[in-house]
């Protein structure tokens, strides 16, 4: 019989064996050694004895003292170390330069190549293209002179970006475009620690130039037929300025597009064409005068008219 819990009883009346007698061991299966050879696995040996748990023993203290040989060691680690290798010869650099806006620029015009004069406040910039000019010379040793023009840029770049994003947009445009074509160059000097560079600062120079305002930049409608030559001239600067604008917001999202791509990881940036600014035309862009620009905009407003 069994009561209400389960638990096995004797029939009453209750006889004093039925208390004592010994529980009787089933023998309808087998035991348990006898199956381990069919367990996938098995341990050969017993478990060890796990000692009884009980309060964590305190973790020593670690070594926080600074000694004077490790203070000295950090000072020289901060320490900025200076180059020993001085800039190519100015002819070189002209060369440069010139090869930039005659092979390059036309691939990737991101700078206003009429409007474009060299001043304290474009250093970087202009550095910046003479490492991009330095590839289509033809030479190794020209090569490796933009490549050291590169990396030593990229270092000053990064020791005094702090100091210039807060002043005026006529030295933050043109730090956002060196980084530009700096990072153009690391993607085509196919050297794999310049590409992890490129990788790594792509979010800076996004940063700086949603600072800016750069994706929001637009041209604002205006009849150069109703300006006089000094007005138009003028107005033909401003022009350039906000294209550049543009294109640097357009080089940022193929940058954004071509790392994403590389690296297997999501781009920075929103990608669809509600997204992205429309840049002038060709013939716009390469004016090299403002009665130049004028003509071309007669020529694209009558063929809009026709169309």
């Amino acid at each position: 019989d069994r009561d209400v819990t389960g638990v096995q009883t004797c029939a009453l009346p209750i006889s004093p064996g039925c208390l004592n007698a010994p529980r009787r061991r089933s023998t309808s299966g087998k035991s348990i050694n006898s199956l381990k050879h069919l367990w996938f696995t098995h341990l050969t040996d017993p478990l060890p004895s796990l000692p009884a748990s009980g309060a964590a023993s305190p973790t020593p203290p670690a070594q926080v003292e600074v000694d004077e040989s490790y203070r000295r060691a950090l000072h020289q680690r901060l320490q900025v170390r200076p180059s020993d290798h001085s800039l190519p010869s100015s002819e070189f650099l002209n060369l440069c330069v010139r090869l930039y806006f005659a092979r390059f620029s036309p691939v990737f015009p991101v700078v206003h190549a009429a409007t474009f004069r060299p001043s304290a406040t474009n250093s970087m910039l202009l550095l910046s293209i003479c490492s991009v000019g330095s590839l289509f010379t033809g030479s190794v040793n020209a090569a490796s002179q933009g490549v050291q023009i590169f990396e030593r840029l990229n270092k000053a770049m990064l020791a005094t970006w702090d100091r210039l994003i807060a002043r005026d947009a006529s030295e933050v445009v043109p730090m956002i475009q060196a980084a530009l074509i700096g990072q153009t160059f690391g993607l085509l000097s196919g050297d794999p620690t310049h590409l992890v560079t490129v990788d790594s600062f792509h979010g800076t120079v996004i940063s700086w130039a949603r600072r800016r305002n750069m994706f929001v930049a637009r041209h604002s409608p205006t009849n150069v037929h109703t300006l006089d030559s000094g007005a138009l001239d003028q107005k033909w600067h401003e022009w350039a300025k906000t294209e550049e604008l543009i294109r640097i917001a357009l080089g940022l999202y193929i940058h954004d597009a071509e790392l994403a791509d590389i690296f297997h990881h999501e781009p920075f940036l929103r990608h669809g064409t509600k997204h992205l600014p429309i840049a002038a035309s060709k013939a716009l862009f390469t004016a090299s005068t403002a009665s130049e620009i004028g003509r071309a905009q007669s020529e694209l407003q009558s063929h809009h008219d026709l169309v």
